[in-house]
C-alpha cells in the first residue's frame, strides 16, 4: 500500500507473505507460450495488469526468446511500476529484433520512467532514425526536452509531432503548456484550440485555454470558455471560482452566486477531508494491530474504516488490509472475497494476486 499523506500506514506485505513462503511461487503450467501470451495480454488489455504478469512470465519461462512475450511482459511490468525491470526486457528484446523502431521507443520510455533521460533520448532518437514518421516518437522526445528545460528542442518536435499527426490532442496540449512556461500566450492558446477541437469535451484543455484568454486580456473570451467547463462539469471547483471572479464588474449578480457555490463547494471538500483524517487513523490502527498479530483488533478497525469510507480514495488499501488480517485469522471466505474487491480497485497491486493465489492453494490442500 502506498502510503497515505502525512500518515505512516504501510505495506502489510512484509506480514502477509509471513503466511506462507509458497505465495510468491508459480504454478506449473502445461499451457503453452502462445497460449499463455493471449491470456497475459487480454488481461493487461482489460486493465487487469498485476494478473497478467503471471502468465507472462510462464510464458517468458517457456519460451525465453519468444520476442513477443518479453516485449508484453516488459510492458506490464512498467505498468506495475517495475522499470529496472522493464527496461532488461526490452534491451533483451531489442538484442533479438534490433530494426524495430516501437521497441526503442518503448525502451526510450522505460529509461524515462527510471529517470534515465540521456539514454531515453539515444534510443528515440534511435527509433526516429528508423522511422522518420514516428509521430509518438517525436512527442516523447518533446516532452523529455521540455523537463530537460531544452524548450527550443521541444516545440521543434512538439511541432514535427503535430505535423505527422495532427489529431495528437496531447501533443497539442503539452506544447500548449511549454508556450505558457515562456510566456507565448497568444501561442498557447492557438495551440489548445486544436486540441480542443479533436477533445472538445476535455476540461483540462478549456480550463487552461480559458487561464492563457486571461493573460491576454480576452476576458470576454476567458468567460467564454470557462462556461463551456462548467457546463460540462457544474461541480469543477477551480472554474467555478475563476468564473466568479471574472464576473464581479459584468455581473456582480452572478459572480455572487457562483462565489456562494464555490465556498458550498469548498466546505464540503474540508468536511470530507476532516472525515478522512479520522479513516486514516484506524486504517493506521488497523496496520499497527497487524504488526502486533493482533487480528480481531485489525479486523475490526477496517471494518469501521471501510463503513465510514464509501467511495473513498483509499478503500482499495483498507480492504486490501482487511483481507490479509482475515486470511491472517483463517477466515479464507473474506479473505477472498475483500482481496477480490481490492483487486478490482487496484489492478497494479501484485501482492493481492499473491494473496489470492495463496488462498486457492490452501482451499486445494484443505
Amino acid at each position: 500500500m502506498q502510503l497515505f499523506r502525512g500518515y505512516r500506514l504501510l505495506v502489510a506485505a512484509t506480514t502477509s507473505l509471513a503466511l506462507c513462503t509458497s505465495w510468491g511461487q508459480r504454478s506449473s503450467s502445461a499451457a503453452s507460450a502462445p497460449v499463455l501470451l493471449k491470456q497475459g495480454a487480454d488481461l493487461a488489455v482489460s486493465g487487469r495488469v498485476a494478473e497478467a504478469e503471471i502468465p507472462l512470465l510462464q510464458a517468458a519461462e517457456a519460451e525465453p526468446n519468444n520476442v513477443a512475450v518479453i516485449v508484453e511482459l516488459a510492458k506490464v511490468e512498467g505498468r506495475l511500476g517495475k522499470n529496472s525491470r522493464a527496461t532488461e526486457l526490452f534491451r533483451r528484446a531489442i538484442s533479438m529484433a534490433r530494426s524495430d523502431p516501437e521497441l526503442h521507443l518503448d525502451l526510450g520510455l522505460a529509461l524515462a520512467d527510471n529517470n534515465e533521460m540521456n539514454e531515453a533520448l539515444l534510443e528515440i532518437s534511435t527509433a526516429l532514425k528508423l522511422d522518420p514518421k514516428l509521430a509518438k516518437g517525436f512527442l516523447v522526445r518533446a516532452q523529455i526536452f521540455s523537463d530537460l528545460k531544452r524548450f527550443d528542442d521541444a516545440a521543434k518536435n512538439f511541432s514535427t509531432a503535430t505535423q505527422l499527426n495532427p489529431n495528437l490532442a496531447k501533443a497539442w496540449y503539452y506544447w500548449a503548456t511549454l508556450e505558457m512556461q515562456r510566456n507565448n500566450y497568444a501561442k498557447a492558446s492557438d495551440l489548445l484550440e486544436h486540441a480542443i477541437g479533436i477533445e472538445p469535451e476535455d476540461t483540462t484543455y478549456l480550463r487552461l485555454l480559458g487561464q492563457c484568454l486571461t493573460y491576454q486580456s480576452r476576458h470576454a473570451a476567458a468567460i467564454e470558455t470557462w462556461r463551456r467547463v462548467l457546463a460540462i462539469d457544474p461541480d469543477d471547483q477551480k472554474t467555478t471560482y475563476l468564473l466568479s471572479q471574472a464576473l464581479r464588474r459584468s455581473n456582480p449578480a452572478e459572480a455572487t452566486r457562483l462565489l456562494a457555490r464555490f465556498q458550498s463547494m469548498h466546505d464540503r471538500q474540508e468536511q470530507i477531508e476532516g472525515e478522512m483524517e479520522s479513516i486514516k487513523r484506524l486504517g493506521n490502527q488497523g496496520v499497527e494491530a497487524m504488526q502486533q498479530q493482533n487480528w480481531p483488533s485489525a479486523i475490526k478497525l477496517f471494518k469501521q474504516a471501510i463503513s465510514m469510507c464509501g467511495q473513498c480514495t483509499i478503500l482499495r488499501d483498507l480492504e486490501k488490509n482487511f483481507g490479509l488480517a482475515a486470511c491472517h485469522s483463517g477466515d479464507l471466505d473474506t479473505g477472498q472475497r475483500e482481496l477480490t474487491e481490492a483487486l478490482r480497485l487496484k489492478p497494479t497491486d501484485s501482492d493481492i494476486v499473491v494473496a489470492l493465489r495463496w488462498i486457492q492453494q490452501q482451499r486445494k490442500i484443505r
